[in-house]
C-alpha cells in the first residue's frame, strides 16, 4: 500500500514547508513501529500513525523546524509514548496523536536515545545532552554531552557521544535526577560524523562525512585505528550510520559503495560492493538486507 499525508488537510499544518537543504528533504526521519502501528515523522513537523494495512489512525501537526538545513531527527517510541524533537522534546499519546508533555531542548539533526537509568524510563537528546523523564517530561540532567549530527549509543546505563570529540559517559539516579560522570574524552579523525557508532565487543566503531574510520577502545577511549575507507563522492561521503550484520561491519555511502569489514583492531575489508547511491542506514532481518537508496528499495540476500 502507499498513501498519501495531505499537508493542508491537517489541522494547524498550514503555511510554506519549512526550510531544507536537497540532501535532506522532508522525508529524513525514521519511522518507527510497536509491530501493530508505524508512527512516521516529516520535516513539515507532521507526525502520523498508520496501522500495518495502511490505514491512517491520527495526524498531528507538532511544530516547523526553523533549522535552514531542515529536519532529520528520528522518532522514538517508550511504552505508549511517541516521543519527537523538532524544537521541543514532545510526548504524544501513541495511541490518540495527542500531546502529553512539552519540554524545551536546543534541537540539531542526531535522533534522540532511550535509556532506563534507575528504573526510570528517559530519552537522551543528542545536541543539547539532556536526560528527559518519559512518564512526565521532567529534565533530570542538562548537558552531559553533545552530539551535532549523530545519535548517541545507549548500552545500559552509559552512553556514548561519537564523534570529533568523543565520549563515554555513565548516568546515575541522583535524589530526583540524574547525575553523568565522564568516563573518558577522546579524539578521532573527521570534521563531522553524520553516521552513528558501532558498540561490540569492548571496541567502538565510528565513521566520518569524509570516510574516516577509526577504532576506539571501550575501556580507555584509545585510539586504536584510524584509516581511510577511500570511496569517492567529495567531502560528504558517509551518511549511513555502521551497522552489524551477522559477523561484518557494513557502511554504506552516497555513491552506492558498501564497504564490509571483519570487526577488530586492525582494518580488515572483507567485500566493497556498489548499488545506487544512498544516505539511509542498512537494515537487516534474518540473512536479508533492506537498503532504501534514492531511487529504489532494495532486498539483498537469499
Amino acid at each position: 500500500w502507499q498513501k498519501t499525508n495531505n499537508y493542508g488537510e491537517i489541522d494547524d499544518a498550514g503555511g510554506h514547508f519549512p526550510q531544507t537543504h536537497d540532501d535532506n528533504g522532508q522525508a529524513t526521519p525514521t519511522p518507527v513501529t510497536d509491530g501493530r502501528h508505524v508512527y512516521v515523522l516529516f520535516g513539515t513537523g507532521v507526525a502520523a500513525c498508520y496501522d500495518l494495512d495502511g490505514n491512517r489512525q491520527w495526524a498531528t501537526f507538532l511544530e516547523k523546524s526553523t533549522n535552514g538545513w531542515g529536519h532529520s531527527a528520528s522518532p522514538v517510541l517508550s511504552g505508549n509514548t511517541l516521543i519527537v524533537h523538532i524544537l521541543s522534546v514532545t510526548g504524544l499519546d501513541s495511541g490518540s496523536g495527542k500531546v502529553k508533555w512539552r519540554t524545551p531542548a536546543s534541537p540539531q539533526w542526531g535522533s534522540p536515545a532511550l535509556a532506563n537509568i534507575g528504573g526510570q524510563d528517559v530519552v537522551i537528546t543528542p545536541h543539547s545532552g539532556d536526560v528527559i523523564r518519559v512518564s512526565d517530561g521532567k529534565k533530570l540532567a542538562s548537558g552531559i554531552a553533545r552530539l551535532d549530527y549523530a545519535t548517541p549509543v545507549v548500552d545500559g546505563d552509559i552512553v556514548y557521544f561519537i564523534e570529533k570529540i568523543a565520549r563515554k559517559v555513565r548516568l546515575r539516579p541522583d535524589g530526583d535526577g540524574v547525575k553523568a560522570e565522564t568516563l573518558w574524552t577522546t579524539k578521532i579523525k573527521g570534521s563531522r560524523h553524520y553516521s552513528s557508532a558501532v558498540v561490540e565487543n569492548g571496541l567502538i566503531y565510528a565513521a566520518s562525512r569524509e570516510g574516516h574510520f577509526a577504532v576506539i577502545d571501550d575501556e580507555t577511549g584509545d585510539v586504536l585505528l584510524q584509516e581511510p575507507l577511500n570511496i569517492s563522492g567529495g567531502k560528504n561521503i558517509v551518511y549511513s550510520s555502521l551497522v552489524l550484520g551477522g559477523k561484518y561491519l557494513y557502511i554504506g555511502s552516497v555513491d552506492g559503495v558498501t564497504v564490509v569489514l571483519e570487526p577488530g583492531r586492525a582494518f580488515q575489508e572483507v567485500a566493497r560492493n556498489t548499488i545506487e547511491g544512498y544516505r539511509s542506514s542498512p537494515v537487516f532481518d534474518g540473512d536479508r538486507m533492506y537498503v532504501r537508496t534514492f531511487r529504489h528499495l532494495y532486498c539483498i540476500g537469499n
